[in-house]
């Protein structure tokens, strides 16, 4: 019933796209919109209807979003109470706007009214020109509800307020938008939509410059083409499946195209599952089972490892599929369970070097001095005035009179390790808080271009600068049980710039907490 159930999902949603044809098959918007009920009503018909009330995202907890009623009662309450917020013009006024709306929908208890004002929020963002809190907050609602990422991330860029003089930080921000809206549409297997994203993205790649981010673009259409192209040469088999949801030849052709062509064996499963002559048939059987709750998450992922290291050519897709299914595992086991699961996952992952990705600009921040009372003050990477020269990422401390921090954004409390080229900072480490309480371990710098390599491995933090192992120095003072974020530091001089080149960073995904245990490690009051 798994396999029907999610097989169900994704045919349902080739209704949206086959109703794009512009070919004999739909030679006007009404017959498009006329085959996309037809074949609506033959999925119903032919397929197991979702048992009511379980969702595929049940354990991430996600439910349907509110109902049109209730959400203009709840935006018609935000804008009465926000009223002199939504008069106010200007970007700045909308970006203050979307920061109001986004620390109300944190305290909000009601969940209609926490949609509503995170979706006010996506669109005071994007007005006020702020992309990545526009993207980021779509991320947070798709987290808590089932809706359309691609949907809301278009309506977002079409209300984008660009400056008119766009910065190095704005037009890098504006490039990984596009980027990201043609990955969420080619996830979501909106191909077309992909194609129609990066025509357009090409064009203002005119206007940002930037020949990384045009070559990618390029790129990134060329496989909308190709997956666009394999994809409409589905639709048969796609009907057949409709009148026989069982049919081998059928959901191989589908699978295949899943597991070859796109590379997402989570996708190929439920086909495959059918298609017992294809060589990935076992593993998604066991990939299905343990999806609908009936069959092992450890037994699925070691499936799917033995694929990826059984293979002549290693296909990363298989091991990333296998340590999903390993980290599921481990939110369900506890003893000596929990440690082969651990060792498992720690062996496939093999060196950590094969699985380093670039930071991305919108990743970055900075503490930026304001005065003896205030000390370090958390601000945008725009506060150290950034500029791309050729590779480098070039930033600034503003400060005549206490140096300031670059910051990378991502919470490296458990295990990373990052690899970069600095020239021009005094000192790199891992660091907590901000303001008065900056607290970590640190290495000095000696001045010119060092390669830097921090890495945390089973809980140890160790730095090297060159080729030389360094020990590093208590940065302020440590507090007992301190849980907040911790995130690798550059410290610039005052009044100097630093640059930044060939960014390598990964992080280890965070263990889940064992079932019926305390997230905090101990009972009772601090």
């Amino acid at each position: 019933m798994k396999t029907d159930r999610v097989a169900f999902l994704v045919l349902q949603g080739i209704a949206m796209h086959f109703s794009s044809f512009s070919g004999s098959a739909c030679q006007s918007r009404e017959s498009g919109v006329f085959f996309s009920f037809i074949l609506s009503l033959a999925v119903t018909a032919f397929l197991p209807l979702p048992v009511p009330g379980v969702q595929d995202d049940r354990v991430s907890g996600r439910v349907q979003p509110p109902l049109p009623l209730e959400q203009e009662d709840a935006r018609t309450l935000i804008k009465d109470i926000y009223a002199p917020d939504y008069a106010a013009e200007g970007s700045e006024k909308r970006r203050a706007l979307a920061s109001k709306l986004l620390a109300q929908a944190g305290k909000e208890q009601g969940k209609v009214t926490q949609f509503v004002l995170l979706n006010e929020a996506v669109t005071a963002s994007s007005e006020g020109g702020d992309l990545e809190t526009a993207f980021s907050t779509v991320d947070r609602i798709c987290s808590s509800w089932l809706v359309n990422a691609f949907d809301l991330k278009s309506s977002a860029l079409e209300v984008f307020v660009p400056s008119k003089k766009p910065g190095f930080l704005e037009k890098e921000i504006t490039a990984r938008a596009h980027l990201e809206l043609i990955d969420t549409a080619i996830a979501e297997d909106r191909y077309k939509a992909a194609v129609i994203v990066s025509d357009g993205a090409l064009k203002i790649a005119d206007k940002l410059g930037g020949r990384m981010f045009k070559t990618e673009l390029k790129d990134k259409r060329t496989l909308a083409r190709m997956l666009a192209e394999a994809f409409d040469g589905l639709r048969s088999q796609y009907l057949l499946l409709l009148d026989d949801p069982d049919d081998e030849a059928a959901n191989l052709a589908v699978g295949n195209f899943y597991a070859e062509k796109k590379r997402d064996p989570g996708a190929a499963a439920p086909f495959l599952a059918k298609a017992p002559l294809n060589f990935l048939s076992e593993a998604s059987r066991a990939d299905v089972a343990a999806s609908s709750g009936r069959g092992s998450a450890f037994e699925a992922g070691e499936e799917w490892a033995d694929l990826y290291l059984d293979g002549k050519k290693k296909r990363p897709e298989f091991r990333d599929r296998a340590l999903y299914w390993y980290q599921v595992a481990l939110a369900k086991s506890t003893g000596l369970e929990r440690t082969r699961v651990l060792q498992r996952a720690r062996e496939l992952r093999g060196d950590v070097r094969e699985l380093l990705r670039p930071l991305k600009a919108s990743e970055l921040s900075a503490l930026v001095w304001k005065d003896g009372g205030t000390r370090w003050s958390p601000a945008r990477l725009s506060a150290l005035n950034p500029v791309r020269k050729g590779s480098n990422l070039v930033v600034g401390n503003p400060s005549g009179r206490m140096f300031g921090y670059l910051l990378c954004d991502v919470d490296v409390d458990g295990d990373f390790y990052a690899r970069f080229t600095v020239k021009g900072g005094s000192a790199v480490g891992v660091l907590r808080g901000s303001g008065r309480s900056i607290r970590g371990k640190e290495v000095p710098l000696k001045g010119g271009t060092s390669t830097v390599v921090i890495e945390r491995s089973k809980g140890e933090l160790s730095f090297q600068v060159g080729t030389k192992k360094m020990a590093a120095r208590r940065l302020g003072y440590s507090w007992d049980d301190d849980r907040s974020p911790q995130r690798i530091f550059i410290r610039i001089p005052r009044r100097k710039i630093c640059y930044l080149s060939s960014v390598q960073f990964y992080r280890e995904p965070k263990v889940p907490a064992p079932p019926n245990s305390n997230s905090r490690g101990r009972t009772g009051n601090k």
